[in-house]
């Protein structure tokens, strides 16, 4: 019996050493053109311990966990969730994280669990169209803008993060403050569905990752996928030019990942352009064989998942270390 004991300890010990070792290398690893996990995986493999109905919350006899989800609504809100000493202590009970709670806080926390970093935005200021904060891009002329996998958006009195863009429509994931930190995966502010020009008809501003991520059809590097991208790639492919195109725009015109800029991605980028499909970021194409009624209820549907589940879960149990 205690050898039997002894061996089942061993396996936990190796089993718990690859969980944390597979965490340190996707959370602290510069996300990577040919290997990284992109957003709309990321957000795959977060949902199984983010799922909707949880909510994001703490004991408020705790310390402050922006990791942790309970079943138990929040009790306690009111004017104490919004002094300072709760904003950045999390003291009420409310999760709280760069100095946010309740949506805009949880938006913050997903984002840093996607990018390994989160804009540094509030929910007032009136931020100049396209504001750089470390590694995010703040647009707020949002005409015409299409929203990717990823992006951080913000309403008069709400944050939440895409998760999905499909087909005219925007899916988010997101916690209520109104329902007590409540966490939704579904249309923008608690809605069922969103239709994208709803959700950018609301918004006071758009945060985009601009790190070491390769937005698809961006040619020129500039954060957007627009006519002067697709007009860069014709040329390319006619003359070889490749005047405009940076070193990341020319990974970015391979827009199928099969090795090769040829018509094909061309046609892709046409076919993003009229409407009929959306280019997201990198590997944003596996996002949109997903309906909006299609959301995983089980385990995730791509095996990296199982590799995101589990370092999140390890960060769950030792957030300590990545603080």
């Amino acid at each position: 019996m205690k050898r039997r004991q002894l061996i089942k300890r061993s396996i936990s010990m190796l089993v718990l050493c690859a969980v944390l070792a597979s965490a340190t290398v996707s959370v602290s690893a510069a996300p990577d053109y040919t290997t990284s996990i992109s957003p709309f995986k990321r957000l795959n493999g977060i949902w199984y311990y983010y799922m909707p109905g949880k909510y994001w919350n703490h004991a408020p006899s705790a310390a402050n966990d922006r990791y942790s989800v309970r079943t138990q609504k929040c009790t306690h809100h009111g004017s104490v969730c919004g002094t300072y000493t709760a904003l950045t202590t999390g003291s009420c009970g409310c999760n709280s994280y760069m100095n946010a709670t309740q949506c805009h806080g949880f938006a913050k926390h997903i984002a840093a669990l996607i990018f390994g970093t989160a804009p540094d935005v509030d929910t007032s200021t009136k931020y100049k169209h396209v504001t750089r904060i470390g590694d995010w891009l703040i647009y707020s002329e949002l005409d015409g803008m299409e929203l990717w996998v990823g992006d951080v958006i913000r309403s008069g009195d709400h944050t939440a993060v895409v998760y999905q863009v499909k087909n005219g429509y925007v899916t988010v994931v997101e916690a209520l403050g109104g329902l007590n930190c409540e966490i939704r995966w579904g249309g923008f502010n608690g809605t069922s569905q969103s239709t994208h020009s709803s959700v950018i008809s609301q918004l006071k501003y758009v945060c985009r990752y601009a790190g070491d991520y390769i937005y698809l059809g961006d040619l020129n590097s500039d954060m957007y996928f627009d006519a002067v991208d697709m007009f860069l790639m014709n040329r390319y492919l006619s003359s070889g030019s490749r005047d405009g195109i940076t070193a990341r725009g020319m990974a970015a015109a391979d827009v199928d990942h099969n090795g090769f800029i040829q018509q094909t991605d061309a046609d892709l980028m046409r076919s993003a352009l009229s409407g009929s499909i959306s280019l997201t970021s990198f590997g944003g194409a596996e996002g949109e064989t997903m309906a909006l009624s299609d959301m995983p209820t089980e385990e995730p549907p791509v095996s990296e998942d199982d590799i995101t589940r589990a370092v999140f879960e390890a960060m769950q149990t030792y957030q300590g270390v990545y603080e």
